[in-house]
């Protein structure tokens, strides 16, 4: 996808957005679905969770395969409108106030729930910033393991919680109490159980997000 083409795509998206839900009224309320990132007003807050987007994207264009993809933590699907080519996309979603706009936009995407996960279905599940609010991240990373494909992969990514991102965090005016973990201690698990491809960081080499690459051993 060409710059002109992904920022027209950004702006229509946070256009799209912002219309359909009252961003401002309700920011700590949101903060778990990423809405007040991709539409806030500091440009810089929100290009730095449109860039995690793009940078999974690319990773899964790098090293995804033909085969069903699996959105887990979806939100309104973002991800899906910055995902090039043709692919078979389901999700999993548990607020209800989100999952609306994913079916008036993305209307042949197939829900899922986290505990129905078909086993060995999915050539690429992604978790983006998705693990870190939940206390059984552990038994999670397994529902998710069981349901890739024998050569699938997973991609996980999550804040660091380093110095600088609770700076950038305050800036953008949230409080981060949602997050019960950091991506340091789901990586450690996710260790134990998968082989790890890569790592990176986001954005553009800043550590504020890790970005990881898993298969099974």
């Amino acid at each position: 996808m060409s710059i002109g083409k992904t920022l027209k795509l950004i702006k229509q998206r946070r256009k799209s957005l912002r219309e359909r839900v009252d961003v401002w009224g309700r920011l700590q309320e949101l903060h778990d679905s990423c809405i007040p990132s991709y539409c806030h007003t500091n440009l810089a807050a929100s290009g730095v969770a449109w860039l995690r987007l793009l940078r999974s994207a690319a990773l899964y264009k790098r090293h995804g395969s033909t085969g069903p993809v699996l959105d887990f933590g979806s939100g309104t699907g973002e991800l899906a409108h910055v995902l090039e080519g043709d692919f078979d996309y389901h999700y999993v979603e548990m607020d209800e106030t989100q999952v609306p706009i994913l079916k008036q936009d993305l209307p042949d995407a197939i829900r899922l729930t986290a505990d129905t996960l078909p086993k060995e279905k999915f050539a690429f599940i992604f978790a983006l910033d998705s693990l870190e609010h939940n206390d059984d991240y552990a038994n999670l990373i397994d529902e998710l393991t069981e349901s890739l494909t024998a050569d699938g992969i997973l991609l996980v990514s999550g804040p660091t919680e380093n110095f600088i991102y609770k700076i950038g965090r305050k800036i953008a005016g949230f409080t981060g109490d949602q997050h019960v973990t950091n991506i340091y201690a789901i990586e450690k698990v996710l260790e134990k159980r998968l082989e790890n491809i890569a790592t990176t960081v986001s954005p553009f080499g800043v550590p504020l997000f890790r970005l990881s690459l898993w298969r099974k051993k």
